[in-house]
């Protein structure tokens, strides 16, 4: 997020007790280097350890909940945890704090989280591991081998560590850096104890639940919906993610051949990998997993089309684009923020295979008869989605989700007249429904529904419907917006202050570009013309509004 960060946590957290200029220099550089969405995340699981007691900072009840895998831990552990996030000494936790003290699990290099674990069991404060330390270490290390919490450890086998303590530490009275760093390797990862503060997932840990989710998610239901991502941002997380995962050494068989089950997931095990991570020898690593570079936010304006919501024509599969589950988005949109979104629907391609339907109908729809909104919002709906659901997404846009109501639709083309789709099984394909197509959504009021009561060649003065009008002073056919339906007429709009009141009967009127095909004015011939002149007359200026009588 570049130089920024640190004001956002300034103007987001009570100030701390007093803290040297040096410390609050050090916190603003490390600060600086997170990602607005990784403050989001951050901010999100501090907020739910908050109390009305302490509504602004956690206090050590509250820091607990926050690190629930704390709990595993001998109780002493979460205290030197606490004081480790406490940096002020104030017996509570800020924002800020908080987020300076994970830092180093994020962005910091392996010293760096060797020496917070070191600290993790200073049980005592004064720097150093010593034999009380150690035997908590040694039990924390074997509950979180056997993911299990220290209490569910037997009594011999918590006897047989506390003996291995004492014969390790032997004469010493404290472990170095090295000694501690070596036990530690010898009996879990490094990684699996920086995993219970793991409030934004390492590569490895992103890596393993999108491919959990890919697995699981892709099945062949029917109207599967999906999002599709520009390939140019896929291929930068998944070189961060899976190097992550392979500096991890976590690749087991099982989650190897889940990578490669292409024949069982078509077109989607090549979103991932084509062979599936690898373990890596430890002793080989050259890069710690936070000197790998984590991609920017989700950037897919390279494959955006023109209109909102719609794809670039001629996108190519793996070259251009791919495509993941819901479930698979919504994680990475929490883990990285960004977009456009494009969500889309898996739909049959013959032979038990699947498409994903990249350019879906865009079809224009409205509130009915609501003053306040004139102008047609597009919507990118499925084929394959039922009127019920249109109707589910309509009124979502238009914050109308209480409301009862039915869903009217004209084509795009001359002459054509509004229908109600009264069965909210069929779909929109079933239903003819096209690119340009139009969408009333018509709300039941307490006296029924409305427009039953409007005479069928009435319903096309709707407000916001477009229509070709003559305009005099040019000569020409324009486009115009209806802004009111009266009982024998309607005001148009042609520009932004040009209002016409015009009759409904009159010739001046055209369906919507009969005459301006292509937004192209096109000039009257002298017979259109002589008859028109026939109807006119005068025009009364009104300020800005003409009234054509």
């Amino acid at each position: 997020m570049g130089c920024g960060a640190s004001s956002t946590f300034n103007s987001a957290v009570t100030p701390a007790a007093a803290i040297s200029f040096e410390e609050i220099l050090a916190m603003n550089i490390q600060l600086d280097k997170w990602t607005y969405q990784q403050i989001v995340l951050a901010r999100s699981r501090f907020m739910a350890g908050l109390s009305k007691r302490n509504p602004h900072t956690l206090d050590l009840a509250g820091f607990r909940s926050v690190f629930p895998s704390l709990a595993r831990l001998p109780e002493l552990v979460s205290v030197a945890a606490f004081r480790l996030f406490d940096k002020d000494s104030s017996n509570d936790i800020d924002l800020k704090e908080f987020c300076y003290t994970l830092s180093p699990l994020i962005y910091g290099s392996l010293e760096e989280q060797q020496s917070f674990a070191y600290n993790l069991f200073d049980i005592d404060q004064n720097s150093k591991v010593e034999l009380k330390g150690l035997k908590f270490a040694l039990a924390s290390f074997e509950a979180i081998k056997q993911n299990i919490s220290v209490k569910e450890l037997p009594e011999q086998e918590l006897s047989t560590l506390s003996k291995e303590a004492e014969k390790m530490m032997g004469e010493k009275k404290q472990l170095s850096m090295e000694e501690f760093v070596d036990i530690l390797e010898s009996r879990v990862s490094l990684e699996s104890l920086m995993e219970i503060f793991e409030v934004i997932p390492s590569p490895a840990n992103e890596y393993k639940i999108i491919n959990e989710l890919i697995m699981k998610d892709f099945t062949d239901k029917p109207q599967q919906p999906c999002h599709i991502i520009s390939y140019k941002w896929w291929n930068m997380w998944l070189n961060f993610a899976k190097k992550g995962y392979e500096l991890q050494g976590s690749g087991s068989k099982a989650s190897q051949d889940t990578f490669s089950r292409s024949e069982s997931v078509p077109n989607v095990s090549q979103n991932i990998s084509s062979a599936g991570p690898k373990r890596i020898d430890t002793d080989k690593r050259v890069l710690h997993k936070n000197e790998l570079e984590r991609p920017g936010e989700i950037d897919n304006t390279d494959i955006e089309g023109v209109i909102k919501g719609t794809l670039k024509d001629g996108l190519r599969y793996l070259n251009d684009y791919t495509y993941i589950p819901k479930n698979a988005w919504e994680h990475l949109y929490e883990w990285y923020g960004g977009g456009p979104e494009f969500e889309r629907v898996l739909i049959a391609a013959g032979e038990g295979k699947r498409a994903v339907e990249l350019y879906p109908p865009i079809l224009y729809a409205k509130v009915a008869n609501e003053t306040s909104t004139y102008s047609y919002v597009p919507f990118v709906i499925s084929k394959t989605s039922t009127i019920e659901q249109a109707i589910r997404i309509i009124k979502a846009k238009f914050c109308k989700s209480k409301e009862e109501s039915r869903l009217w639709y004209r084509f795009n083309v001359v002459n054509s007249v509004w229908e109600l789709a009264d069965d909210p099984n069929k779909t929109i394909d079933e239903y003819g429904l096209n690119h340009g197509d139009k969408l009333i959504l018509e709300l039941k009021t307490i006296v029924g529904w409305a427009r039953d009561k409007i005479p069928k060649e009435d319903l096309q003065w709707e407000p916001g419907e477009r229509l070709d009008i003559y305009c005099q002073c040019t000569e020409t056919w324009k486009e115009g917006t209806i802004m009111e339906n009266r009982k024998n007429e309607i005001v148009v709009q042609l520009e932004k202050y040009n209002m016409l009141t015009v009759q409904k009967t009159s010739s001046l009127v055209a369906p919507y570009r009969k005459h301006t095909v292509h937004s192209i004015q096109n000039v009257l011939t002298p017979d259109i013309r002589k008859k028109l002149d026939n109807e006119f007359k005068p025009l009364s200026n009104l300020g800005n509004t003409y009234n054509l009588n």
